[in-house]
């Protein structure tokens, strides 16, 4: 499964994330937070995929803010919809190293937000242009205006880069 969405605009500090997961939780929803090729070591070696399960914002924005302050990675990601309750007994409101077991498709309770990704068409690990970011925010605002005018409420938006420079 391909984790769902990046956890806001790179800061990691346990206000931002708290903040973030209750704009986009319910109240006592199973989510999976994930970090990809985490390491702790001081030359980014013996990365491997930091995983928990969680229906407590502020325990999850503690672990994150803890993991971060003592390592890197790639990126925090967390399931857009809601997962099963059962698996909380991974990891229940706290991060595990080395997960071996992550959610997958098939753990997802409800379909609750869609998501819709908005990227120009390029090989990956390139930087959008400014012109590819420009459009890609109007095809993000024509597709607003199209949900909005069949009744859908207003979207929840981020960005899972940056600009080049």
């Amino acid at each position: 499964m391909k984790p769902a969405t990046e956890i806001a605009p790179s800061r990691t500090d346990r206000e931002t994330v708290e903040a973030f997961l209750r704009n986009l939780r319910d109240e006592g929803e199973v989510f999976e937070i994930r970090a990809i090729n985490y390491s702790d070591h001081p030359d980014g070696q013996y990365a491997s995929t930091v995983s928990g399960f969680f229906n407590d914002p502020p325990a999850a924005a503690r672990a994150v803010e803890s993991f971060a302050r003592r390592g890197t990675c790639e990126g925090w990601y967390v399931t857009l919809n809601p997962v099963g309750a059962e698996l909380l007994a991974l990891a229940k409101n706290r991060l595990k190293s080395k997960a071996k077991t992550t959610a997958a498709d098939k753990d997802v309770v409800a379909r609750t937000r869609l998501l819709i990704d908005v990227d120009p068409v390029r090989k990956g690990g390139i930087s959008s242009t400014d012109a590819e970011l420009a459009r890609a925010q109007q095809v993000a605002d024509e597709v607003a205006a199209f949900l909005a005018a069949r009744g859908w409420a207003d979207p929840i938006r981020t960005m899972s880069g940056t600009a080049p420079g």
